[in-house]
This record gives structure tokens, C-alpha cells and sequence, in this order.
């Protein structure tokens, strides 16, 4: 049975109460991330009373000019995880042939992962670069029904009704027009085997239950997204419930800019119109939701709830801790954190 309105909205209620306090949580700890990024890229002097400030207006001089040692650590840090690569090894259960022949079949399941690009090369890196820099970072594993080997339809037919030389009307089953797309070839009309993906998940997008300090801990997950407005007026028009979405640009919240001003240099002051958030909620298995839950929404509008797809019901997000593991806590320091200080008193020198 389909779920009512009334108890969804209860449902997002109680979800969006989570998600606060998640990003209550990411926004204490703001602050010395964008820090960490921040001597990572060499703007050194643009952290100001806690807070990212780049003005390019102001002239270069000897003041402005420093030797950046921190990113020689941080690709020495990478390249050490990345040479120590874990190769899967699956022992068998005792001797005989079947434990045998199942413990050989795993590790070429698990080998196949990084050979046909479940686990993408770029995706490892980068989380690796943000686990070295930031603390931690997130890989996120799902399945997508739109990936993989693409597998033809046959032709969609229909029922004409036509009529034969003595004027008599009969059924004929024909081939439907082809659809074309706006130069006027045809859409070759495919669906897909699908594909495991595993993507990485910066901790500026990937929120955390707040209580947990330990991954086993986390009653749920949050990967928080910002999207264009005319791409989700274009591809969720209706929500679950049918009902039209009177899609505004809600803007990049704060954290999502500064992220963005570290990065890539912008200034962030600016809130942009013509983006909306999007929260994707997961949530683990509990005495409410035996079957987790899942909930895709943004602001009061729900694009999907329902149990978590996978079974068993988990949470997608695998954390990946960098080094300076805090004892206590779920993100460690990384290597970033200490090497600041020493690189303050070089610039000073």
C-alpha cells in the first residue's frame, strides 16, 4: 500500500530534524576544513578571524609571497595508501573443492571491482586527496539502473486499422515511428543492465549522524547536493504524490559557497538564484523503519520515500578516515592540521 501524504510529511519532519542537526555538526567544524584546504592550495593569508576571505584586488608583494610545503606532504601521504593498495585475498573455509572453488570466485568478484571500474581510479584518488587534507571523505556505493552495458529494445508496435480494396476494415500491428530528437535523427530507444558505482563524497556533501564516532555508530546519512533550477524543473516537474513543484532557486548555503571559494578561487558573497539544494536522506534500519528508509526531498517537496533498495538494508557511504585518527571521535585530523603552524612560521621567515 502506497504511502499517505499526511504521515510522509510527518516522515520528512522528523527527517528534517536530522539533517539539522548533521549540518549543525558540519558547521562547527567548518571553519578548520576550509583552513586545511585553504594552506593546501597555498592561500595562505586568506583565512581571516576564521573565516575565508580572498581579495584580488589587493597587490603581491614579499608579505604575499610563500613556499608551499604542504601539498610534497599531502601526495606523500597518497601515494603511501595507494602503494599499499589492498590485493583481496580470500582464504578458504577448509580443503575441500567447493570452499575452494568459492573462495576463488570472491576474489576474482572483488578483483573485478577495480579491473571493470566499479571502483573508479579518479574516485580513490580524489577521496584519498580529501581523507589527506580534510580528515576524512566518503565513497559512496549504489547502483545505477542507467549505467552498464546498454541492451536494444525491440520496436514498439501498435494497432492501425485500415482497409482493403473492397472497402472492409481490418488490424494491422505495424512498427511505431521512430523518435527524433530536435536535428531530426533518430533516439536509438536503450535500456540498460546496470552497473555498481561507487562515487566519492567530499565532508562538505556527506553529513554524518552528529552522535556517531565510529561508522558502525551512524543512524544515518546525508548527501546534501546543489543542482541547476532548470534541470530540476525539467526532470521532477510532479512530486511522489503527483502534485505540480513550484520550483524557486533556493541558492548554495554558506557552507556549500566557502567550499566552492577555497576551490576554485570565487567569491562567495554571492548567492546564486538559479540553484536548488537537494538532501538524499538515508537512514539505517530501526525499530520505525525495520527496512531503513530512504527520502529524496528539497525544501517541503518529496521526489521519493521508501525502505532502503538494498538487501540487506545499510547506508551507501563507506568512510574513509585520513591520518591522525582522533581517539573518540569519527574524523581524524589529517595530515594538513600539523603541518600549519610550521608553515605559519616559515612564510614569517
Amino acid at each position: 500500500m502506497a504511502i499517505q501524504k499526511k504521515k510522509a510529511d510527518e516522515i520528512l519532519t522528523q527527517i528534517k530534524s536530522d539533517v539539522k542537526e548533521a549540518q549543525d555538526e558540519i558547521l562547527l567544524r567548518l571553519d578548520k576544513w576550509l583552513e586545511r584546504m585553504a594552506f593546501y592550495r597555498g592561500l595562505h593569508y586568506s583565512i581571516q578571524d576564521g573565516s575565508f576571505h580572498l581579495d584580488l584586488d589587493d597587490p603581491a608583494g614579499e608579505a604575499r609571497e610563500v613556499h608551499n610545503f604542504i601539498p610534497a606532504f599531502v601526495k606523500a601521504s597518497v601515494a603511501t595508501r595507494v602503494q599499499h593498495f589492498p590485493n583481496p585475498q580470500v582464504p578458504a573455509v577448509d580443503n575441500n573443492q567447493q570452499s575452494l572453488a568459492r573462495a576463488k570466485a570472491t576474489e576474482r568478484l572483488l578483483k573485478s571491482f577495480v579491473d571493470d571500474d566499479v571502483l573508479a581510479g579518479e574516485e580513490f584518488l580524489r577521496a584519498l586527496h580529501s581523507s589527506a587534507i580534510l580528515g576524512g571523505s566518503w565513497l559512496k556505493v549504489y547502483w545505477d539502473p542507467f549505467s552498464g552495458k546498454p541492451v536494444p529494445r525491440e520496436r514498439e508496435t501498435e494497432e492501425v486499422e485500415m482497409e482493403d480494396e473492397n472497402g472492409e476494415t481490418f488490424v494491422e500491428v505495424v512498427e511505431k515511428e521512430p523518435e527524433l530528437d530536435v536535428f531530426g535523427a533518430e533516439i536509438p530507444v536503450k535500456a540498460f543492465e546496470g552497473k555498481i558505482k561507487v562515487a566519492f563524497v567530499d565532508l562538505f556533501d556527506g553529513w554524518a549522524d552528529p552522535a556517531a564516532t565510529t561508522p558502525e555508530e551512524m543512524r544515518f546519512w546525508v548527501h546534501r547536493k546543489v543542482r541547476p533550477l532548470e534541470e530540476m524543473k525539467r526532470r521532477f516537474p510532479k512530486d511522489m504524490f503527483g502534485e505540480e513543484i513550484s520550483w524557486e532557486g533556493s541558492g548554495s548555503d554558506a557552507a556549500w559557497l566557502q567550499k566552492q571559494s577555497v576551490m576554485s578561487y570565487d567569491n562567495y558573497s554571492t548567492v546564486d538564484p538559479d540553484s536548488v539544494l537537494l538532501f538524499e536522506y538515508w537512514g539505517a534500519p530501526n525499530e520505525d523503519f525495520p527496512n531503513g528508509v530512504m527520502c529524496v526531498f528539497s525544501g517541503n517537496s518529496i521526489l521519493h520515500l521508501g525502505p532502503c533498495p538494498y538487501v540487506p538494508a545499510r547506508l551507501p557511504a563507506i568512510f574513509l578516515p585520513g591520518d591522525n585518527i582522533v581517539p573518540g571521535g569519527l574524523f581524524p585530523e589529517g595530515v594538513v592540521e600539523h603541518l600549519i603552524q610550521p608553515q605559519k612560521t616559515l612564510n614569517r621567515a
